[in-house]
């Protein structure tokens, strides 16, 4: 797979699972809207009535078709718009902490969606995790930042790394809400520290200690709503 290394995905990269409803066609994207409402509106079957009973479940088994029917055209209709370059796809081959690759139009042709809410996209040898898709005008063209408001990253002076603590919580803060938590606060500091120094090369990085210490509360509250199903 030939793709080239980035510090992380611009800003404007999106999560797969969120990219399903931004950019899927808005024809399909209602049908399945709607689909998803009917069969939560079917009664649950009941267990005395065998002729409703049967009824019911063909039923859901139709609407169960068709949503199956729905979600694979929307993944198609992602994969195309990224072979056709209208869309640009980044993602890791050993997430959360591995290097992150953009991913060539071309290459999209031996790949298919598979977990949209994990973000993995299957191909011929290896897998795609953690998927982020941007529109190929913000990849090709980053968000410059504002003269009135300067870069989060030249906060403070070379020499003080605690200055720039608010930038590696803001990345945290993005990897959580891309469901990409590492099982301890050590683990994830470290991961936080290699990034900076991956995306920061002229900055000294926050030690992991530093990290771990700034991070304590906002890591357990990404834990805590990981495990409860809680969407950021």
């Amino acid at each position: 797979m030939t793709n080239h290394s980035v510090p992380s995905p611009p800003a404007e990269a999106i999560p797969l699972v969120d990219a399903f409803t931004r950019f899927a066609p808005a024809d399909l994207l209602s049908e399945y809207h709607r689909k998803t409402a009917e069969r939560r509106g079917l009664p649950r079957r009941p267990t005395f009535h065998r002729e409703s009973d049967n009824t019911i479940a063909r039923m859901a088994r139709a609407v169960q078709a068709d949503l199956h029917r729905l979600l694979r055209r929307i993944k198609q209709s992602l994969i195309d718009q990224l072979i056709a370059g209208d869309l640009v796809g980044y993602g890791q081959t050993d997430a959360p902490f591995g290097p992150w690759r953009q991913i060539p139009a071309a290459t999209w042709r031996g790949y298919r969606i598979t977990d949209i809410r994990r973000g993995v996209a299957s191909g011929p040898s290896v897998d795609l995790l953690a998927v982020h898709i941007a529109p190929a005008r913000a990849a090709n063209h980053p968000a410059q930042p504002s003269a009135k408001e300067p870069p989060a990253a030249q906060t403070g002076v070379p020499g003080r790394p605690e200055k720039h603590i608010s930038v590696v919580i803001q990345e945290f803060e993005r990897q959580a809400k891309a469901g990409r938590i590492a099982p301890s606060l050590a683990q994830q500091a470290r991961g936080l520290a290699e990034w900076f120094q991956t995306a920061h090369p002229d900055k000294q990085a926050p030690t992991p200690k530093t990290i771990e210490n700034r991070l304590r509360a906002q890591y357990r509250e990404a834990v805590r709503r990981m495990e409860y199903g809680e969407v950021q």
